[in-house]
């Protein structure tokens, strides 16, 4: 008897996924930490798909202050408005702290 392997699985929808996430992770660092953040102030412990441990005193205060006003708008505009807040509470794909110590 002859053996067979059938695949009925979309693979092409688990290669998005995993290579969309790798293009979030990547665009969080290059627009985010990279553009904001000089790079002797931080450190990158760890990144995968679905996390970044990044190891830093303070973000606000090693932030450029040429582009301060720039970051809080684009990248942490939760912080200050409560209904974003509670609306980005409920949107999948989104950032959040897992540790601050």
């Amino acid at each position: 008897m002859k053996k067979s392997i059938k695949l009925n699985l979309p693979m092409q929808i688990g290669f998005f996924v995993y290579q969309y996430a790798k293009l979030c992770m990547l665009e969080f660092y290059f627009d985010c930490i990279d553009k904001f953040l000089d790079s002797a102030d931080f450190q990158y412990c760890e990144m995968d798909t679905d996390l970044a441990y990044v190891a830093l005193p303070s973000i606000d205060a090693l932030v450029r202050p040429e582009l301060k006003a720039d970051y809080k708008l684009d990248w942490f505009s939760w912080d200050y408005n409560a209904k974003i807040k509670a609306y980005d509470k409920r949107t999948p794909g989104l950032f959040k702290t897992d540790v601050k110590l």
